[in-house]
C-alpha cells in the first residue's frame, strides 16, 4: 500500500518531460504558435489532400495540436519547481557568519593572553 502512495505523490518521467516540453514551448511562444499549422500542413501533404478536405483535416489537426500544446503548457504551470536545496544551519548573524567568526576570534584571542 505504501509503494502506491509513493507511486502517487512522486512524479513521474513522462510529469517532467512533459512540463518540460511545456516550459519550453512557453519561452519559445513562435513556435507553439506555428506548430499547429505545420502539423495540419504535413499530414494534408503526406494524405495527398486537395480542396475542401484538405482544408478540413488541416484545421481538424492544427485544433488538436493547439489543444496539446495547451495541455502542455498548462502541465508545466501546474507542475511546481522542485524545491531548493537544503541551507546550512546559521547562528544569529545569518548567512555571512560575521558572528560566529567574531567569536572565533575572540576566543582566540583569549587564549593568548
Amino acid at each position: 500500500m505504501t509503494n502506491t502512495a509513493a507511486a502517487i505523490s512522486a512524479p513521474t518521467s513522462e510529469t517532467t518531460v512533459a512540463s518540460r516540453i511545456g516550459a519550453w514551448l512557453d519561452t519559445y511562444s513562435e513556435i507553439a504558435m506555428i506548430l499547429p499549422v505545420v502539423a495540419g500542413l504535413l499530414t494534408t501533404n503526406q494524405l495527398r489532400l486537395r480542396g475542401a478536405q484538405a482544408l478540413l483535416v488541416n484545421l481538424l489537426i492544427a485544433a488538436i495540436v493547439r489543444q496539446g500544446v495547451g495541455q502542455l503548457r498548462e502541465q508545466a504551470h501546474a507542475t511546481p519547481p522542485p524545491p531548493p536545496p537544503p541551507q546550512p544551519a546559521t547562528d544569529a548573524a545569518g548567512a555571512d557568519g560575521a558572528i560566529a567568526f567574531n567569536d572565533y576570534l575572540k576566543c582566540k584571542n583569549s587564549s593568548h593572553r
